[in-house]
């Protein structure tokens, strides 16, 4: 009954999410100004671009966590950034224990917004740790990957996601490796 509910919540958000947009773009098109009837159009399809490469994938929770805070963040006026490298997941690591996880991706951007940024950067790669998601509110933090070694390792009670922060300021990184 709970995963139904969740289904049938997540629907009417959706709903009321792409009913908000519609009325967006009327509003531009009714005071003249279809150029920002265009640029409003052209984010959103941006925006469902990089979502439907982060649901090819291949791990439908994950692709949900992601969504649902990237659409939140964009609510709030928070740009997001999005780079992905790789085609497809090897595994899908948020099908086990996916309550544990879509949790742990959203306290990762309430934190990140916490310290209200003007944009939060997403990179899903891999490299010689393994298959990663990157989340930062500084993209030059990106440089810090190839300094694993003076991430802090954080400790939660999944078994098979490992979570690295790094802190420097107000500057905030996370890495999730599966």
């Amino acid at each position: 009954m709970g995963d139904l509910y969740k289904l049938i919540e997540s629907l009417r958000v959706q709903r009321h999410d792409f009913m908000n947009d519609l009325q967006i773009i009327y509003g531009y098109l009714q005071v003249d100004k279809e150029d920002k009837a265009k640029e409003y159009i052209d984010k959103l399809s941006v925006q469902n671009k990089y979502l439907s490469e982060i649901y090819s994938l291949g791990d439908l929770y994950l692709g949900y966590s992601l969504e649902k805070n990237i659409k939140e963040c964009s609510s709030k006026h928070i740009e997001i950034n999005i780079d992905i490298e790789i085609s497809k997941l090897s595994k899908k690591p948020f099908d086990f224990e996916y309550n544990k996880k879509i949790n742990l991706v959203n306290n990762i951007f309430n934190e990140l917004e916490k310290n209200e940024p003007e944009c939060i950067h997403i990179y899903i790669f891999e490299d010689s740790i393994g298959e990663s998601v990157f989340i930062s509110n500084n993209n030059s933090m990106i440089d810090e990957i190839n300094w694993m070694e003076s991430w802090s390792i954080i400790n939660t009670s999944i078994d098979d996601i490992k979570v690295y922060k790094c802190e420097y300021g107000d500057n905030l990184a996370y890495r999730l490796v599966f």
